[in-house]
């Protein structure tokens, strides 16, 4: 076992020099290096090898010398596989650095020391060996002298922690461990400080004592204690006091004396130390009363401005915390003044007199013991404005207002003095002025639109006028350029929005018109021969009026198309495409048509199979062949309209005009057997039995003939409808179980549907009203869902054979291709269609719908044996 003592310690290059007597070293990288040593425990340095004994402390030097060309350092110290301790250096403390490391063994040996340095990347290898001897134990029979130094008596802490120092002397050595409460924590022996034990006491509970005790172990084999005990409290509190105000309420207080008390609560969980208040430099001290409160007498306060008052509060914690509030209170010795000032008139019109001009001046005169603070007037509640103290005439103060012709003005005086209510009196004088108005009059002056503006005004002579707008106001083929007072226009000229003083007289203002220019857009086809006629625009544009360019209209020549027109014959001029505009100037415009070869745009409808992308061809030129994909069907060319009847030659056929080709889709099997279609709700299904002969991978189908074949047969076999080869072209195969629920019998893409499918074809028929009473909740769909031929007559109404023209409503198509028995016998032949579904009901019993020429039904859930012989429907997989 060993024992590593302390952090590495590193010293400055003055102590390297004392110990290791290093010459300066001079600068560059070829005079850096690194150096071991050896301090034994009694203070003699060794260089390569040094012996010593078991528990005693032994130090190994590492000097680095330039440390800016030093990367780092390791240091190794091993015994075999007994003892392997590593420690590195990353970082130095100066250019000369040297670092101790502290250890000390406690079992004999023989321990290889080895020290790395990395001079700029290149390692420098250094070796010693360090021989430690038993030393020889001593029993020893007294107790170690513990003494605890800091804190040397119980004390109190602000913080949850305390660090704990004590000495311990014996001659073995010691070993000293700490405990909070029970808790153990380490104590660390000092470097510096002979027999000085520090440790960090943690965890110490908030509001009690905690006992720190120390208890110290010597070395020798009795292993002798001692102890030392201290109790620390922790506070805490780190929680000011609460105040609360009580008189003054709020932060700001008034008073008409120069003294004021204020009343507080202050409440603390560690108690309250003192309440004090701040005037300025005065101080004042607070005194408790019941409870909580507090009251603190302020003297000295100044009158006419509002006095800043500080209480704080100190609480009895030993962080003595504390609060404060502030308070601004007012002496004023004027606040219980309730009179406001006296207003005299001096001079001006009396109240209640009607003047003749809409100016007015007066003069009143104010006093008040405490003095006037300010008079102002509004004149009918409006704006206040200030009155103006009369020069030389202490107390007299005047206005001047402009008053409203025909109507009754209040003028309101108002006089507020310097108490602290700041004390008003109001003076009223109401006043009338009256005086002569004029009205203005807009005559159009042959406008032929719109009615001249109208002026509501009544003006007073001097008032300004501000002359209106034409608004609304037109002539045709004419600019509106203001107003005269002349129709003829030789009078005096007002500008729209201009102003001018009214005079004594009504006003007549007449529009003044000016004629507005007007200019032409012709259009040329700039070839020829052409077809159709140029477009023609009839309008006559006035300057700055926005042109809208035309189409080509009608114009036309083959292979060609235009592309817009040019101011220009040879298309050097400014362009413009159809639709475009353009503001027209002071001159006629003649636009000539650009033409280009005509580009033809070639789109294709998949109708469900992958959309090939658009393509452009120029007139005459042939269209590149596309490819489509869709699942289940064969695609058998692209056609010029929706219905598929003219067939697109890609290889001949050029393009004229853009057009969309259409894709033309069909079913077929593995014998060539072409199938129609048809979506009913979300499913998609053939219009004709199956009739392959092959599944859809090559291998045929067994063809039985023979009803005794038939009848044996356990695997796949299929047959015509009542034994006929011809009616296969019509009427589809019939196929037994054993074929239909191979998953390779139908066309790829298709499959033969399950019974939850087919009971999805009949509720959609039925939900949709295809039933043939119109019902949407009863089935009576057989009817719409059989083809139009070959069903027995029936003269029920509703069933296929009642009235073969009112059937297949759906489009499904039914034929009635009868059905071969499990024994192999032909039957039912223009009756019934049955047919297979996958979906088992036992051992070789599967569900089979059927629609029978006498029955209204569609049913679903007939079933039969897998011998039997049914047709197959397909349905296009999802």
């Amino acid at each position: 076992m060993w024992v590593r003592l302390l952090t590495i310690s590193s010293v400055f290059l003055s102590l390297m020099l004392l110990v290791c007597k290093l010459p300066a070293p001079p600068p560059g990288p070829e005079n850096a290096f690194v150096a071991l040593e050896f301090k034994s425990s009694t203070g003699k340095i060794a260089k390569d090898t040094l012996t010593d004994s078991t528990g005693k402390q032994v130090k190994i030097c590492m000097i680095h010398n330039l440390t800016q060309y030093i990367d780092s350092s390791t240091l190794k110290i091993t015994k075999g596989t007994e003892f392997n301790e590593v420690h590195q250096v990353r970082s130095f403390r100066g250019q000369v650095d040297t670092t101790y490391y502290p250890i000390v063994f406690s079992y004999p040996g023989s321990y290889a020391v080895i020290f790395v340095g990395y001079i700029e990347g290149q390692p420098t290898v250094l070796n010693g060996t360090i021989t430690i001897v038993a030393r020889e134990q001593t029993i020893q029979n007294h107790k170690p002298i513990l003494t605890i130094t800091s804190p040397s008596k119980d004390t109190v802490v602000t913080v949850d922690f305390c660090e704990i120092k004590v000495t311990c002397v014996h001659d073995s050595g010691c070993l000293v461990k700490g405990y909070r409460d029970g808790i153990a924590f380490d104590m660390d022996k000092s470097l510096s400080v002979d027999n000085l034990w520090t440790g960090i006491a943690k965890g110490i509970i908030a509001g009690n004592y905690s006992t720190i005790k120390i208890v110290a172990t010597d070395s020798s084999t009795a292993k002798n204690k001692d102890s030392v005990s201290v109790k620390i409290k922790y506070d805490g509190d780190t929680s000011s006091p609460v105040l609360t105000r009580l008189n003054p309420a709020t932060e700001s207080a008034s008073t008409n004396s120069s003294s004021y008390t204020i009343t507080i609560t202050c409440n603390d969980s560690s108690g309250v130390l003192s309440v004090n208040a701040a005037l300025g430099s005065k101080s004042f001290t607070g005194t408790r009363g019941t409870g909580t409160t507090w009251t603190i007498p302020v003297e000295g306060l100044l009158s006419g401005a509002a006095n800043t008052v500080v209480v704080t509060a100190v609480d009895s914690s030993m962080r003595a915390n504390k609060s404060m509030l502030n308070y601004a209170i007012t002496f004023d010795p004027t606040m219980l003044d309730t009179i406001g000032p006296t207003i005299t008139p001096v001079s001006g019109p009396v109240s209640g007199t009607t003047v003749t001009t809409p100016t007015v001046d007066l003069v009143v005169n104010v006093s008040d013991p405490n003095n006037v603070d300010s008079v102002y007037w509004t004149k009918n509640s409006g704006t206040k404005k200030m009155m103006t103290p009369v020069t030389g005439k202490t107390g007299q103060y005047s206005l001047n207002e402009i008053l409203t012709e025909g109507k009754i003005d209040t003028l309101t005086l108002v006089a507020i003095d310097k108490a602290t209510r700041h004390n008003q009196t109001k003076l009223t004088i109401t006043l009338k002025y009256s005086e002569p108005r004029y009205s203005i009059i807009y005559n159009g002056n042959t406008n032929t639109g719109g009615t001249a503006p109208t002026d509501p005004g009544a003006y007073v002579q001097g008032a300004k006028v501000t002359v209106a707008k034409a608004g609304a106001l037109v002539k045709d083929g004419y600019t509106f350029t203001g107003w005269n007072t002349m129709a003829n226009g030789t009078g005096t000229a007002c500008a729209a929005e201009s102003s001018f003083d009214m005079g004594s007289a009504n006003v007549t203002l007449y529009a003044q018109w000016t004629l507005i220019p007007t200019f032409t857009v012709t259009y040329n086809a700039n070839t020829s021969p052409v077809a159709g006629s140029v477009p023609v625009d009839e309008t006559a544009y006035t300057e700055g009026s926005l042109v809208i360019v035309k189409g080509a209209g009608s114009l036309s020549k083959t292979g060609l198309e235009i592309v817009g027109w040019s101011t220009l014959a040879n298309g050097t001029g400014t362009s413009y495409t159809s639709g475009a505009s353009f503001k027209i100037g002071a001159a006629n415009v003649t636009l000539y048509a650009k033409w280009s070869i005509k580009k033809c745009q070639i789109s294709f409808n998949a109708h469900g199979g992958t959309v090939p992308e658009s393509q452009t061809a120029d007139y005459g030129n042939l269209v590149v062949e596309p490819s489509s994909k869709y699942s289940g069907f064969t695609l058998v060319g692209w056609y010029s309209e929706p219905e598929c009847t003219n067939k697109w030659n890609f290889l001949t056929q050029t393009v004229s005009n853009s057009v969309t080709l259409h894709a033309k889709w069909v079913v077929k099997d593995i014998d060539g057997n072409v199938y129609d279609t048809v979506r009913i709700g979300s499913q998609t299904w053939m219009v004709q039995n199956l009739k392959t002969t092959k599944y859809n991978d090559g291998t045929p189908i067994p063809y039985v003939s023979d009803s005794a074949d038939w009848a044996n047969s356990i695997s796949s076999a299929y047959c015509w409808p009542d034994g006929n080869t011809s009616n296969g072209a019509v009427y589809g195969a019939l196929y037994n179980q054993f074929a239909a629920r191979s998953v390779s019998i139908a066309p790829f893409g298709w499959h033969v549907p399950s019974k939850v499918e087919w009971d999805t074809l009949c509720n959609y028929l039925i939900f949709n009203g295809y039933s043939y009473n119109g019902s949407t909740t009863e089935n009576f769909v057989a009817q719409s869902m059989a083809g139009k031929t070959g069903w027995f007559y029936s003269s029920d109404e509703g069933t296929p054979g009642y009235d073969t023209a009112l059937n297949n409503k759906s489009g499904f198509t039914a034929l009635p291709a009868g059905a071969r028995s499990e024994d192999g016998n032909y039957g039912l032949f223009g009756e019934t269609c049955v047919w297979w579904s996958t979906t088992q009901i036992r051992e070789t019993l599967y569900w089979t719908p059927t629609i029978g020429y006498n029955g209204t039904y569609f049913l679903t859930g007939m079933h039969y044996f897998e011998k039997s012989g049914y047709s197959i429907r397909c349905i296009k997989n999802p």
